[in-house]
């Protein structure tokens, strides 16, 4: 559905790493700043996760909801 934003960005030599749980997040994170260039860490959220802050479709950082 989505591009591979994993192979893409190793595509262009970016390092890159998916991750799809919450309990992949603080290795990811570490991971990444470990890396000494460039990575793109690519965070898949289901779309029914409700996630904040939030500023609602066609809104401004003026409209964000926090809870």
């Amino acid at each position: 559905i989505y591009p591979d934003f994993v192979e893409v960005s190793r595509g262009f030599g970016i390092a890159a790493r998916q991750i799809r749980e919450k309990a992949e997040v603080l290795g990811a994170l570490e991971e990444m700043i470990a890396h000494p260039g460039p990575f793109v860490l690519d965070v898949l959220i289901p779309y029914q996760e409700h996630v904040l802050p939030m500023i609602p479709s066609g809104g401004t950082v003026r409209d964000i909801i926090k809870s």
